[in-house]
């Protein structure tokens, strides 16, 4: 239901005298000459654009011209006549942001009779962009995962996406090898890109759209702010008649197919599982040697991962959509209501065993109105809300504690105004309002069926103050409480129990987290900690850690936008344009610690198997693999040992909360005439909690000629000004940038015809910089925050062993050991304060000097600047209407990525690891001023400057050719080909939340040494102690790595194919056919994908941490630096070529009143089943989770009634 202050605010932008969009057009141009037998043009002809909102009318001029402008996307009768002469009609479709050209000839006919002349041309001379349109009915026909706009997105020219696009419900697009969060989608205009990370989370459902167009270049003036494609979806509107849409949609697990077999499961190296690990659990079957494989975390039990009775076939979802529209004013005033409800049923196995639902819940909810208020006025107002809902889970998430539920909802409110203000002017003028929630919440939000009060009180003090939570926000903390409720009530999907639900079930089965105050903090029943095993796949185990942690976050973006339309004679159309953006990030996010160990155990007080004692395997600070009765400890233990790590997210140095953040002082942050200044960050400093909010500005001018020379050349010349501005969490301006972006187009008609034409483009594209290169795309991954946000940055304890306790470690002055009263007690644990990386650090070394210091050593070490990174295309045409129905279309595109931008690690002017944000191109000039400035504070410089000089600048870079050969619906059926080649060269192409691979020269100071590649020659041999098994894959480190001694290890053969998005064919084939018998009829479509497979590498690591516990590290907590042992693309490794076919039926029929119909319609994706791999590790291996593979076949039906 929408709420009063949603109508509202709807009804009060309806009456706005002016507002103003995004970029892209919402309305289309229809213009052409209307002329005689002869040629000659014709003055004073009446020309009718009829549609399903009425009709326009106009007269051409003394060329013979006509134009309409303001169209609305749809189709359209446009009729001419002139007494003498009759009549001439066509059927014209108009498309958002395009201009038609359509011409008509008058000729003496039989009165009465109206000659058909044209329809609307296939290529268009004034739109020649790399990039294609579908129309809302020709999408209804294309299966796919979704039943949105993403899934025709996705069989479009040089669309591919990374390995986990379907678990996602298609909606990580790349297109012509840019990175998903760099694609631009627009509604009906109005630009939704999610403001966070790119991408788009306003989800609108294939029956309630008119048309999508996608741009993958080329793009003229009007569009900006992002480097990939630009989408622009058109929402359905009212019109004349009343007209209604009402869908349902049913599927069924037990109606598609099981999963197979995949061998690959039983070649890893480490903890290989059964090649059916990933089959379904039928009825009361048992799954025969799974018991292979521990479902419990105590290792005592075999315990199988799908109990009896248990069924994943069990599962349905049922979908809707349904919609209304019609006129509130005939020819006046239209109205358009939608309303959908989409899962894509969707399950995983958890690592560990676990079931788990991680379908992509969508609802959509549209109100739309059109206004036309006069001949020369017209105005529109939508609002859209699409709540969604998912389960995320890491793969390598163990148990169901440590997936996470994403709520997601986005509203867009939008009003526009169009105004004919003459035969030659025209405003568009839009107002945007959008807000995005992430809403991220830990695995047992809204779960348990059984209250437990008991649970909640360790020796009656409230648990929250015995965990020493109290210095996390209120809201967060809270939901620790309830997870740590639900897991003491909880002993696993075996015992029938599962993360919603944790009442009943068999109380012989052990609890698996089991809560006991008595062992202290870092037992893993007390806490909500994650557990990573570096035994088991890395595994995480009893609670969630990624990315920016759990909480609330809200992503509003205001827009606005005028564009006026100016057309000079018959030859010039220019436009000017205005746009502003404004995208902000408020957030409340808190964030659990880890600990890092070797064989987790959930009975264990330190969460590690052995953990706190002697034996073989367990933690320890200085024994380590290789101590053996022949290499023994100084001690004269032969035991080998583990290291083991916390990681303290919520530390008393960041948060300066608890007693000991009490005896920190805070650093101080002033802003003086707008200058943000700060006290340095030094040991006994605290950091101290920001807002955690970030903003940015984005104000654009643009102009742009679209005009013609002859009758054979057409040109689109224009140019794009912007300045964007950043602030973070204190107001800091972190990005201030001005620049102009050109844009080229010229298109000669080979026959003055407009039917072969060739074609060229140039330009630049901008990005605006999404939130998260301000906020922080992560722990490893920071942004430009002066204050600590909950958590981006953490303190690092290593664990001590009895002995090391009594020499190295005694307990530290920390909560959970003075609330034990065992402060300077020598006890084993994690004891060793090792290093902490704090946010902000960048600041210390950029600020201003004050009185006593010296530039260049104490402050100003290198100027802050940020250039947003852009885009530079250059894209080569053919476009050939060889058929009434049928076109050719041939492109050849280059681009280039310029700014290219890093946020990752370096050491700084104190030796500390630090964030550092910026350009690659500012990178090697940062770390040499920060080396100077260490050596002239008397610090190591740590850092070869040889291997800097060797260093290849980042680079990003694509070129592909794709061709189309489309053929229109017209008697009856439809077809669309494409396919497109392409190779990509790149340094890195994108972590999950940017366009930059931010570990490309990571830690630069960092360097290949023969000792490390004969610890990676070592590596290759060495058996695994469970399996007995060495590499899948094993290399010769000294052939493969030889010539890279002295570089840095970051960079070593970082430089190739793009390994998330080089497929090197893609092809897409879809189409449909419809009978028609009598009033019923028959429509059978399909659609073919091929893609070859992306290229994977072989890779190691080498720590740059040397333990010493003699000397305490003030910071290097990222443990080690990756090296690829080959380029990606080379040694013949690539994932297997894939293809999926999806076929459609429907049988349309009348209802027997008026003018209702109803179809049935049924869906069978990957029809053929194919389930080939999709991903492969650094090591050759897969992880056992389903998403790495292609889905099997699914099988949905559904009945629908429209009139």
């Amino acid at each position: 239901m929408i709420s009063m202050k949603r109508f509202l605010v709807a009804a009060l932008l309806l009456l706005l005298p002016v507002g103003a969009f995004a970029d892209a057009p919402e309305t289309a141009t229809i213009s052409g000459q209307i002329v005689d037998p002869g040629g000659s043009p014709l003055p004073g002809v009446s020309v009718t654009l009829s549609g399903e909102r009425g009709d326009k009318f106009g007269i051409t001029d003394e060329n013979g011209a006509y134009r309409f402008v303001g169209v609305t996307p749809g189709d359209y009768s446009l009729t001419a006549s002139l007494e003498g002469l009759g009549e001439a009609a066509a059927q014209v479709r108009a498309v958002a942001g395009d201009r038609t050209s359509l011409d008509l000839t008058l000729q003496a006919a039989i009165e009465g009779e109206v000659t058909v002349t044209g329809e609307t041309p296939m290529v268009d001379k004034f739109n020649v962009t790399a990039g294609t349109t579908v129309a809302g009915e020709i999408g209804e026909q294309i299966g796919g995962v979704t039943r949105t706009y993403y899934g025709i997105i996705n069989a479009l020219p040089g669309v591919t996406a990374d390995a986990e696009n379907d678990d996602i419900q298609q909606t990580r697009p790349s297109v012509n090898g840019a990175h998903f969060a760099d694609q631009g989608v627009y509604i009906d205009g109005v630009d939704t890109p999610f403001a966070k990370f790119g991408g788009s989370r306003v989800r609108v459902p294939t029956t309630a759209l008119t048309e999508v167009s996608m741009e993958a270049g080329g793009s003229s003036a009007e569009y900006g702010r992002y480097v990939g494609s630009a989408t622009n979806v058109i929402v359905k509107s009212g019109t004349n008649r009343f007209h209604a849409d009402a869908l349902w949609n049913h599927q069924r697990i037990d109606w598609g197919a099981d999963y197979k077999d995949q061998p690959s499961l039983t070649e890893r190296t480490n903890k290989p599982y059964p090649a059916d690990w990933f089959r379904r659990c039928h009825g009361d079957e048992r799954d025969q040697g799974r018991g292979l494989i521990p479902g419990g975390t105590d290792g005592s039990r075999e315990l199988e991962p799908c109990r009896p009775g248990g069924s994943e076939w069990a599962g349905a979802s049922d979908g809707f959509e349904v919609s209304f529209g019609g006129p509130i004013s005939r020819d006046k005033f239209w109205f358009y209501t939608g309303y959908s409800e989409f899962d894509d049923a969707y399950s995983e196995r958890l690592v560990g065993g676990d079931p788990y639902d991680i379908s992509l819940f969508d609802d959509t909810r549209i109100v739309k109105l059109n206004l036309q208020a006069s001949n020369a006025h017209s105005m529109n107002a939508s609002w859209i809300e699409t709540p969604t809902f998912r389960n995320y889970f890491n793969p390598q998430s163990f148990d169901y504690w440590t997936p996470t539920p994403h709520e997601n909802d986005s509203d867009l409110a939008t009003v526009n105004w169009n105004w004919a203000i003459s035969s030659n002017w025209f405003l568009e003028a839009k107002l945007a309002t959008q807000e995005t929630q992430e809403n991220k919440y830990l695995g047992c939000h809204n779960t348990l069926s059984l209250d437990n009060p008991d649970v909640l009180t360790a020796g009656g003090m409230p648990i929250l103050e015995w965990l020493g939570l109290n210095h996390l926000p209120e809201v967060p903390a809270e939901m620790v409480t309830t997870c740590l409720q639900a897991k003491a009530l909880d002993r696993g999907p075996e015992a029938g129990h599962s993360e919603l639900d944790t009442s009943g079930g068999d109380a012989s089965f052990p609890l698996r987290f089991p809560f006991n105050p008595d062992q202290g903090f870092f037992w893993p029943g007390n806490n909500y900690n994650v557990y990573v095993d570096g035994e088991n796949l890395g595994a995480w185990h009893n609670g969630w850690i990624l990315s920016d942690g759990f909480g609330f976050n809200g992503f509003p973006r205001e827009q606005a936008n005028v564009g006026l339309t100016q057309f000079v004679g018959a030859n010039h159309e220019l436009k000017y344009g205005i746009d502003y953006q404004d995208t902000k990030w408020e957030g409340e996010n808190a964030r659990t610690s880890f600990m890092n160990g070797w064989g987790y155990d959930s009975y264990n007080p330190f969460g590690y198997g052995g953990a706190g004692g002697l034996g073989d395997d367990s933690c320890s600070l200085t024994r380590n693999a290789g101590t053996s009765p022949d290499n023994p400890h100084w001690s004269g233990l032969t035991t080998r040992g583990r290291g083991c790590t916390y990681v303290d997210y919520n530390s008393p140095k960041l948060s300066c909360l608890g007693p000991i953040g009490a005896e920190l002082t805070p650093i101080e942050i002033t802003s003086v005439d707008g200058q943000i200044h700060r006290t340095d960050f030094d040991e006994g400093n605290c950091l101290g909690r920001g807002t955690g909010d970030a903003e940015m500005k984005d104000t654009a001018f643009y102009l742009r000629d679209r005009f013609t020379v002859g009758d054979h050349w057409t040109f689109n010349i224009g140019v794009r000004a912007e300045i964007q501005e950043g602030w973070n969490d204190v107001r800091r301006k972190v990005v201030d940038a001005t620049y102009a972006d050109p844009r080229f187009n010229a298109t000669y008609d080979v026959k003055g015809d407009g039917r072969l034409l060739f074609t060229a483009n140039w330009g630049q594209y901008h990005a605006m910089l999404n939130q998260a290169w301000i906020a922080g795309g992560g722990d490893v991954s920071g942004g430009m925050h002066d204050l600590w946000n909950g958590y981006e940055g953490y303190e690092v304890w290593l664990f001590c062993d009895p002995i090391e306790a009594i020499v190295f470690c005694p307990s530290p002055d920390r909560l959970d050991t003075r609330r034990s009263g065992t402060v300077g007690a020598p006890i084993p644990g994690y004891n060793f304060a090792w290093s902490t990386l704090v946010p902000g650090l960048m600041w210390d070394a950029v600020r201003p000097c004050r009185d006593g210091e010296t530039s260049g050593v104490d402050c100003e070490i290198w100027d802050h600047s940020v250039d947003p990174y852009y885009r530079e295309d250059l894209i080569l045409g053919l476009e050939w209407q060889f058929a009434p129905n049928w076109a050719l279309d041939v492109k050849y595109i280059d681009w280039s990525m310029q700014d290219m931008m890093f946020s990752n690690t370096q050491l700084d002017h104190k030796g500390r690891n630090t964030f550092i944000t910026g350009n690659y191109h500012d990178l090697a000039q940062i770390v040499t001023n920060a080396a100077d400035a260490r050596e002239a504070r008397g610090i190591e410089r740590g850092l070869n400057d040889e291997a800097l000089a060797l260093a290849d600048p980042a680079k990003n870079g694509y070129r592909g050719l794709q061709i189309q050969l489309n053929r229109r619906f017209a008697n009856g059926w439809a077809l669309y080909n494409n396919v497109a080649w392409s190779e990509t060269d790149t340094t890195g192409a994108g972590a999950w939340w940017n366009n930059t691979n931010s570990t490309y020269l990571e830690s630069l100071s960092a360097v290949l040494t023969q000792e490390i590649i004969d610890l990676c020659d070592a590596g290759q041999m060495v058996p695994d102690r469970r399996t007995g098994r060495t590499e899948l894959f094993p290399m010769d480190c000294n052939q493969a790595l030889s010539e890279w001694i002295g570089y840095p290890v970051s960079m070593i053969n970082r430089r190739g194919l793009n390994q998330a998005y080089d497929r090197t064919w893609i092809y897409n084939s879809f189409g449909f056919k419809t009978w028609r018998m009598g009033s019923h009829d028959l429509t059978l479509s399909g659609h073919l994908s091929f893609q070859t497979g992306t290229p994977w590498v072989r890779s190691e690591g080498v720590s740059i941490v040397n333990v010493d516990p003699n000397d305490p590290k003030p910071g290097t907590p990222n443990d080690g630096v990756g090296f690829n042992l080959h380029a990606p693309g080379t040694q013949g490794r690539f994932t297997s070529d894939e293809y999926t076919l999806n076929l459609s039926g429907a049988w349309g029929f009348p209802m027997g009143y008026r003018e209702v119909r109803g179809e049935v319609r049924v869906e069978a994706l990957n029809v053929t089943n194919q389930q080939r791999r999709r991903s492969w590790g650094g090591d050759g291996q897969v992880y056992p989770v389903r998403r790495f593979f292609q889905r099997p076949r699914q099988v949905r039906a559904s009945l629908r009634f429209r009139f």
